[in-house]
């Protein structure tokens, strides 16, 4: 039997609008199954559907089942549901299951609603669940989780699929793949769940269908052994590849630079369509030859092979492609190439990506966007989005920040719309010429929320002038009514990597606050050791200020106070534009955010940003606060978190490095850290706490202030004790070389960074007479 899947080719990034593709994966399950259950989820998303009431009779449900259960499925979001649903004292086990699938296909609309919500409900009712039920469930749920790149509890889905019995296995397996295929970026988890779905698929002798291969080849993260593999099953299947398949692999093989593959595929693909489309006025874009050629002028791999291969394009009467990649197989004669911005901006990346070409001759390179004169072409091309894109990164690539600036502006001016690739590129060129208050307006201009004009106004500007650089004016770059770009963890990755390399970590830690909360992107792994390195920048970067050991000393005295990245330094009381309070930055709302990212960086129209601060991160050391983002993604990743926690260890360590920086590095004031080992316990008499050092350290430099006082000589002759009395640390340790022996110190209670001086007098800066 015939029949068709879902195409899944063109994906969207994550978005927490309504689920478009979930409507085309129920009509798949109705078009093959027949099956009444999908007419009624059908006929529930559709508005005012006639078909409902015999929908339900048909598959069984009865009038006053539909009353009952009527108020949770019209409600907004499965999360919304639930809730009425406890209100109410119903078992969520007693949901049918023709509204737990509707629930889950339809009512997900943001990361929350994914997971847990719908992943619970999901496995709550699977196994009360009809068998015909069981594995389009499961699919759906892996759909919504799939749409956020939630990849632990996919990983979790996809196992449970593999073991379910499935009424239509190859319907299942392909749909299941075809959902997979709609993570929004790149993952190694991904990769693997398909290799073990397709392995699943050749041990049951399952086929994959024309739009199963379109979703995986079509996928812009598809891998290239990942596309070996399914072109060596599409030839073991019989599978005829059709012409966008062609171009798939035409373009996965141009990509990774295989230019003898590549070569292959653009003969097939021009074998196939010996004649271009001949309407002067079809798009070019809709030309398979001119596609074609595009891809494979990317595949060269030097900018003399490319252009000659463009060059070869402009004359019709060259008998072959160019020597450089001509093929033994087979000569053609191409047809005249409707050379546009699309075939000079392949040629452009080319030349970006050799690094031999000087910044100012690929900027000559994009200045020459015309056609030659030897075609019929009279107008000049007019460079578009990624035209511009593709010259802003080769000059970041380069280094030459000041050029791609330049770039950046007249992309501004040119009124070209802003995508996500455009968007990274300009947060990247603001971030590293020193503007990330800029960096940050334009993420908010682009991806914030939108909000209706106050009056009726001529159209906006599109061409501000880099003098204007308010964040008033800059918000009349695009209409006022403009649907807001979704952004992804992509473009908030290229955003920290800048912000470390300019040396402003706190911006990091702010920004993964609230990157949630302001545009609905979710972290991932790259995102976690992007924040990893920005707690080591700034431990750096505090080492070497005053400012920074200030605060490395009193964090302990200073909790509860909000100063630097703990809050966003200091912002003064009174509300900000947004209403809210300093008081009330402590909330996790958009506004909150808002308010601490423009108090660490400044107003867009500032000439410089504010200077970076060394602070507190959520009322400790960013270092520490950074461990414990590590550890509880560490914990988070296990199958079973609360066993892997369980685990008693088999061993643990004497000593105590403070972020394994050794001696005479990365300490307090004086440069160093104590290697502590501290064995706490409680003193039965005193109720004090003892910390004993198993070796003697003497590094050089108090880190605080000391004051003396006179105690009795102890008799001992290696290692030192502790004494927590009142909040102040008594130190009781033998006397130094030079050291009276009749004088101890009192340091503040500071145990993790502790250090002593060595030289006669106490060294330097211990403020300590000898």
């Amino acid at each position: 039997m015939q029949w068709r899947h879902v195409s899944t080719a063109k994906r969207a990034f994550s978005t927490s609008s309504r689920p478009v593709r979930a409507t085309k994966f129920v009509d798949a399950f109705l078009r093959e199954t027949k099956e009444p259950i999908w007419r009624v989820v059908t006929a529930l998303n559709t508005p005012r559907s006639l078909d409902l009431p015999a929908a339900l009779a048909r598959h069984g449900v009865s009038v006053e089942q539909l009353r009952q259960w009527r108020p949770i499925a019209y409600e907004s979001n499965i999360s919304s549901a639930v809730d009425l649903m406890q209100r109410k004292g119903l078992a969520v086990a007693r949901m049918p299951s023709w509204l737990v699938v509707y629930l889950v296909a339809f009512k997900v609309r943001t990361l929350e609603n994914a997971t847990p919500t719908a992943l619970d409900l999901a496995y709550t009712h699977l196994p009360s669940a009809p068998s015909s039920v069981q594995g389009p469930l499961l699919i759906l749920t892996l759909l919504s989780l799939a749409r956020f790149n939630l990849l632990l509890p996919m990983r979790r889905v996809v196992d449970s699929f593999l073991t379910t019995n499935l009424h239509h296995p190859a319907l299942c397996f392909n749909l299941l793949l075809q959902a997979l295929a709609c993570t929004p970026t790149r993952s190694v988890d991904t990769a693997n769940a398909v290799v073990a779905v397709l392995k699943r698929m050749d041990a049951r002798q399952l086929k994959l269908t024309h739009a199963t291969y379109d979703a995986l080849l079509n996928d812009r993260f598809v891998t290239l052994q990942l596309t070996k593999y399914l072109r060596e099953r599409m030839t073991r299947e019989g599978t005829v590849p059709t012409a966008e398949h062609l171009e798939a692999y035409l373009r996965v093989f141009a990509k990774h630079g295989l230019i003898h593959k590549a070569e292959d595929y653009h003969q097939a693909i021009h074998a196939r369509h010996r004649t271009p489309v001949s309407s002067e006025s079809q798009n070019a874009a809709q030309d398979p030859l001119h596609r074609a050629n595009t891809l494979f002028l990317a595949a060269q791999d030097d900018r003399a092979s490319a252009f000659n291969f463009l060059r070869a394009l402009l004359e019709p009467s060259q008998s072959s492609v160019p020597a450089k990649v001509k093929s033994a197989k087979t000569t053609y004669t191409p047809a005249p190439h409707n050379v546009d911005a699309y075939t000079y901006t392949a040629a452009l990346s080319l030349a970006a990506r050799d690094h031999t070409l000087p910044s100012p001759a690929l900027l000559a390179l994009f200045n020459r966007l015309s056609p030659s004169p030897s075609t019929s072409l009279t107008s000049p091309i007019a460079p578009t989005t990624a035209t511009h894109t593709v010259l802003i990164r080769g000059l970041l690539a380069r280094k030459d920040f000041a050029l791609a600036l330049g770039a950046w502006e007249r992309f501004r001016k040119s009124g070209l719309r802003i995508d996500r690739e455009a968007l990274s590129a300009g947060v990247q060129v603001l971030t590293r010429a020193g503007l990330p208050h800029r960096a940050w307006a334009l993420l908010e201009e682009v991806a914030g929320p939108a909000s209706p004009p106050a009056s009726p106004s001529p159209s906006p500007s599109l061409s501000p002038s880099p003098s204007r650089s308010s964040s008033k004016k800059e918000t009349q770059t695009v209409p006022a009514l403009r649907r807001p770009l979704e952004i992804t963890t992509v473009t908030i990755n290229d955003f920290l990597v800048a912000l470390n390399r300019i040396g402003r970590p706190d911006v990091v830690f702010a920004v993964w606050d609230g990157m949630r909360a302001m545009y609905g992107v979710q972290p991932d792994a790259r995102t976690l050791s992007l924040v990893l390195q920005a707690a080591r920048v700034g431990w750096r970067m505090d080492g070497e200020s005053w400012r920074g050991a200030v605060v490395r000393l009193g964090f302990e005295f200073r909790a509860g106070r909000t100063r630097g990245v703990d809050a966003g330094a200091d912002v003064g009381e009174g509300p900000d534009p947004e209403g809210t309070r300093r008081g009330d930055l402590a909330l996790d709302t958009r506004a909150a955010h808002v308010h601490r990212l423009t108090a660490l960086l400044g107003a867009p129209h500032l000439p410089a940003p504010h200077a970076y601060r060394p602070g507190l991160w959520h009322g400790t050391l960013p270092p520490t606060h950074a461990l414990r983002l590590f550890q509880q993604a560490l914990f988070g990743s296990a199958r079973d978190p609360r066993r892997l926690v369980s685990v008693q260890e088999p061993a643990r360590a004497l000593e105590r490095s403070v972020w394994g920086a050794p001696e005479g590095e990365g300490g307090g004031a004086g440069g160093g850290v104590a290697q502590l080992a501290r064995e706490a316990q409680e003193d039965e008499e005193g109720g004090s706490r003892e910390w004993e050092w198993v070796e003697e350290s003497w590094v050089g430099g108090l880190v605080a202030p000391a004051s003396r006082c006179r105690c009795h000589e102890e008799g001992r002759t290696r290692g030192y004790r502790y004494l927590d009395r009142g909040g102040v640390l008594e130190v009781v340790r033998p006397a130094p070389p030079g050291y009276r022996a009749d004088e101890r110190e009192l340091l503040p209670l500071y145990p993790a960074f502790v250090s002593y001086g060595a030289d006669e007098g106490g060294g330097a800066g211990t403020g300590v007479d000898a």
